[in-house]
């Protein structure tokens, strides 16, 4: 069998999609050489796993479930506009995804430590949870690109995160789609603010 692209993420409400699509057109208005994301794909990355051999889904799929499960449900909130790696040579376009009380960098980064154990690398770069909207693929009016993004506002409401998924990513004739293999729910407990494992 092929190898499988594979990621682990969360998804993003319906709401909060809808948003990113206006802005989205806003931004096309630019005229900029960008590939737009969709709707469906909208999310956010927590380890972007590569090329992995269907045999090692199994324990991937293990890891993640008790990683997961360690760690309580939390909420986000989605504003703020920016690109990757910065305004002068964008690449990656992004609405930002907050976190107040530290529970998502917290799960990052024990996924992080999980998946090492199977062989996956840290990522090297911050974790920076965001929604992707588009790629750059030229400096085609790039400066008119930023300049509207710069102008956007976006502040939305707060939305519960209760598991995280394995995500397949497949080409396809109009660009790749994802497909969920499987989700593993939040099931740790708050205490005093902390974090308390589920054994």
């Amino acid at each position: 069998m092929a190898p499988l692209r594979l990621f682990a993420a969360f998804d993003t409400p319906l709401p909060v999609k809808e948003l990113a699509v206006q802005a989205i057109e806003r931004l096309r208005s630019a005229e900029a050489d960008v590939s737009w994301e969709r709707a469906g794909k909208f999310h956010c990355t927590l380890k972007f796993l590569g090329s992995v051999e269907p045999g090692s889904v199994e324990s991937i799929s293990t890891s993640l479930r008790a990683s997961a499960g360690r760690f309580p449900p939390f909420s986000v909130r989605y504003s703020g506009f920016g690109s990757f790696p910065n305004r002068h040579a964008p690449r990656i376009l992004w609405l930002g995804i907050h976190n107040d009380d530290g529970i998502l960098p917290d799960l990052h980064r024990g996924l992080e430590t999980a998946l090492e154990v199977l062989g996956f690398l840290r990522e090297e770069r911050a974790f920076h949870s965001h929604l992707t909207l588009g790629r750059v693929r030229s400096p085609r009016k790039t400066l008119k690109l930023i300049e509207i993004l710069e102008s956007l506002t976006l502040s939305s409401g707060v939305y519960p995160v209760r598991e995280v998924k394995l995500m397949k990513s497949e080409p396809g004739p109009t660009g790749s789609h994802y497909t969920e293999m499987e989700s593993y729910p939040l099931l740790g407990n708050r205490l005093g603010g902390g974090v308390i494992p589920v054994a």
